[in-house]
């Protein structure tokens, strides 16, 4: 989502000090939570709106701009626009449809690598459409990115579906170790768990917003 406005000759308005948009003109953001609200609104398991928010995620918010308001909303937004996408694949997963899934699942690990339910997601779909190695490869990943960044291993769901992808004859302990857990920074630490604060501070923002 890069805060873009539709083509019209004035889409931004001034009344004094002012400035506002012209209520008819379009911008991916808003577009992208219209459609969000409906699938939440709907009560039915909607992939039609879904699978079209997610299309108006072209890229980073503002990007290039670094204000404070505008790197909450960015990541606000981001959080959102990873959520809508484990949500996609698990829904196409739960019909099978896992080729189709793939490409959810594989952007949401890109966005958030340590997020590990986009990650057990891709595997199982590399799996289900026949690459296990493919699966395996993407659990090294996941395994090594956890390690690098937060100084931990993965969780034992993950553990398990990646051993019963490789099947009950594999050598796991040898043939896929996992490598060196080393403790995360204190300054490492400290920024991710204001990370985490500020993600919590915005889901109550939008719960906010959605009560109004």
């Amino acid at each position: 989502m890069k805060g873009q406005v539709g083509t019209r000759s004035q889409p931004i308005l001034a009344d004094g000090d002012a400035l506002y948009l012209d209520a008819q003109t379009w911008v991916d953001t808003l577009a992208f939570e219209t459609r969000l609200r409906k699938v939440r609104a709907s009560g039915n398991v909607d992939l039609h709106n879904l699978a079209a928010a997610i299309r108006y995620c072209r890229g980073a918010f503002l990007d290039g701009q670094f204000a404070e308001w505008v790197l909450l909303e960015r990541e606000r937004l981001r959080c959102l626009h990873i959520d809508a996408l484990v949500q996609l694949a698990t829904l196409l997963g739960e019909r099978e449809r896992w080729q189709d899934a793939i490409h959810p699942a594989h952007l949401a690990c890109a966005l958030e690598p340590l997020r590990e339910s986009a990650q057990r997601l891709l595997m199982m779909a590399y799996a289900r459409t026949g690459n296990r190695g493919l699966a395996l490869r993407q659990y090294r990943h996941c395994v090594q990115v956890l390690a690098d960044e937060l100084g931990v291993s993965p969780m034992a769901s993950t553990v398990a579906l990646a051993q019963e992808i490789a099947g009950r004859g594999a050598r796991w302990d040898i043939l896929h170790p996992p490598p060196a857990v080393t403790a995360a920074s204190p300054l490492k630490s400290a920024l991710l768990e204001s990370r985490a604060g500020i993600i919590s501070a915005l889901a109550s923002f939008d719960h906010a917003l959605d009560l109004l």
